[in-house]
């Protein structure tokens, strides 16, 4: 396994040791990850490659992840454990749930605030064909009238309220992203039923770790 982006993790690295922080080599644990999996079931993460595939790394093999993978829920609690006072997770370009744990919050995933990548003069248009192909497409229109999947297109701004050090107070703002015009990707607040559906799910989301959020007018607020 020959890992990527090595500068970065590289300068990740020093970056924790300068500033005395835990650091989660993600860089490293996927190395391990793959190496474990081996070469046949470690395929399953791409897209299938081949002359006509210009991109086949952005693929979720197993559809929307909104629900955290037991070995990631670990690595999260570890930077808590570590000396976190919150740890914000990115990665499946959808929600997912919200833990209170030992006190400090784990947000395990954001979705996505601005999601601008149609730029038809810089990207090959059948490169949008090859994203997330195992999400449902209409064939019957143009590629640049495809609209992403709604889950993609939805997340909460975090507002959270701190008092000589503790924490006080975790609001959620729903946030809708355009999906079409000159405004693709761009984030607005979210209109009240949109709003109350984003709120609803994060509750779904964050039950299974007993965390209860309570629906304040149009945002919803973390009960601590």
């Amino acid at each position: 396994v020959l890992p990527s982006l090595i500068e970065y993790a590289d300068a990740a690295r020093q970056a924790a040791k300068e500033l005395g922080v835990a650091f989660i080599d993600l860089n490293a644990m996927s190395k391990l990850f793959y190496e474990a999996l081996g070469p046949e079931k470690s395929m399953l993460a791409f897209a299938p490659t081949g002359p006509d595939k210009v991109d086949n790394t952005h693929h979720r093999a197993y559809g929307i992840q909104d629900t955290t993978p037991p070995n990631e829920e670990i690595m999260f609690r570890r930077a808590v454990e570590a000396g976190a006072d919150f740890v914000l997770g990115t990665g499946p370009h959808v929600l997912r749930g919200i833990e209170i744990y030992k006190g400090r919050p784990i947000f395990y995933s954001l979705g996505d605030f601005i999601y601008q990548y149609r730029t038809p003069e810089r990207i090959p248009a059948d490169i949008l064909h090859q994203r997330d192909i195992e999400m449902p497409r209409p064939t019957n229109v143009s590629v640049w009238d495809r609209r992403e999947s709604q889950e993609v297109l939805q997340t909460v701004m975090v507002r959270m309220v701190t008092n000589q050090g503790k924490l006080k107070r975790i609001q959620l703002l729903p946030i809708s992203i355009d999906d079409e015009g000159p405004l693709y990707g761009v984030p607005r607040l979210a209109n009240s039923q949109r709003g109350a559906e984003i709120l609803a799910l994060m509750q779904k989301l964050s039950a299974p770790y007993g965390t209860k959020i309570v629906i304040k007018g149009w945002y919803g607020e973390v009960v601590l």
